[in-house]
């Protein structure tokens, strides 16, 4: 009897014992996450794998690096990583870089790992010791969004090309750049916009080695709304807050204030058509057709006549339109400041 009863109550010890120490947390992303700049200048990265996730199947990792000066994120891995480890051999000197790790099972990617950041010594060697592009300008044009710029004021000469960066919110940047291959010229066209949008941009400049400049300064352009600001006398307009130069400015005709067509129709994306034989201007904008003829204060849009106190006149080869006509005839909102002597133009472009 003593015998059975002490066996019942090893039993009871053996089972109730609690296990020493404290219990091992399971995570299924990695974690640990450490990085060590080596004296050639590479990036030394380890982790620790994921050691918890039933029923997936874990195929490896892939290692991210963004570019703190320029904002540019990347993949570095070209094949998934195995183990816990991998070693950046593209840092540049003088850069700063921020790295994560996300482990790729079949289902897809996992969450971050813990993000670190490095700082490689050196002096930053931007292509060449290129500055970055300068007068940055956005406007919207036919409802794309274009951008003009210029090269940077100092290592122009090691300039290749450029890339176009763009977020949509304050804080919607991915540090892709929008453009796969490095454009040549100092412009580039952004058709991939949708109304009632406000985008910021930013460029950098690149060599022939893909060292890419410090990024320009950021623009900002909305395609909710277009603005359009003109003043009497003065060859510069601003469109959405951006300078434009026009060839002809407003002036005051018979104490109205007259605004150059061209201009405006091209920054609105207006087709125009003229016929010489009848000095008539023919004007599409959407579903609204107008037509106007020089000399004449009586003008059609989509087909129903409308008066205007000063007929549309050439100045300088270029045909001017009264103030008042765009915003009877056309119903776009148009402000007048006598004090300032400009013109404010309103267009919603989301309806």
């Amino acid at each position: 009897m003593l015998i059975l009863l002490t066996a019942l109550l090893a039993v009871v010890v053996t089972f109730g014992a609690v296990p020493s120490g404290p219990a091992r947390a399971c995570h299924d992303h990695p974690i640990n996450l450490k990085a060590e700049v080596r004296e050639d200048g590479s990036v030394h990265l380890t982790w620790s794998p994921p050691d918890h996730y039933p029923g997936r199947q874990l195929y490896g990792h892939n290692v991210y690096r963004m570019d703190k000066t320029t904002g540019v994120t990347e993949k570095l891995n070209a094949s998934l990583v195995q183990g816990g480890s991998y070693v950046d051999s593209t840092a540049l000197p003088g850069r700063t870089y921020k790295y994560w790790v996300k482990a790729v099972f079949n289902d897809g990617e996992s969450d971050v790992s813990n993000k670190c950041y490095v700082e490689i010594p050196g002096t930053a060697g931007w292509g060449g010791a290129m500055g970055p592009p300068q007068n940055l300008k956005a406007s919207l044009v036919e409802g794309h969004v274009v951008l003009t710029w210029d090269p940077p004021a100092t290592g122009a000469e090691n300039v290749f090309g450029y890339y176009v960066y763009r977020k949509d919110s304050e804080y919607g940047f991915d540090g892709q750049p929008l453009n796969d291959f490095a454009v040549t010229s100092c412009t580039w066209t952004d058709r991939t916009v949708q109304a009632g949008v406000t985008y910021w941009y930013h460029v950098t400049a690149v060599d022939r080695d893909e060292n890419q400049s410090p990024p320009s300064e950021w623009v900002e352009v909305s395609t909710s709304e277009l603005v359009i600001i003109l003043t009497i006398d003065d060859h510069t307009a601003l469109v959405n807050g951006q300078p434009v130069i026009m060839d002809q400015p407003p002036i005051i005709i018979d104490g109205r204030a007259m605004l150059p067509f061209r201009f405006i129709s091209e920054t609105m994306g207006i087709a125009v058509d003229w016929y010489e034989d009848t000095r008539q201007v023919v004007a599409t904008y959407g579903g609204t057709v107008v037509v106007f003829t020089i000399g004449s204060q009586t003008a059609y849009v989509n087909g129903q006549p409308r008066l205007t106190n000063v007929p549309p006149q050439i100045v300088n080869g270029r045909t001017l339109i009264p103030l008042r006509f765009l915003a009877n005839g056309l119903g776009w909102p148009v402000d007048w400041d006598s004090e300032t002597r400009s013109v404010t133009i309103r267009i919603d472009l989301t309806g």
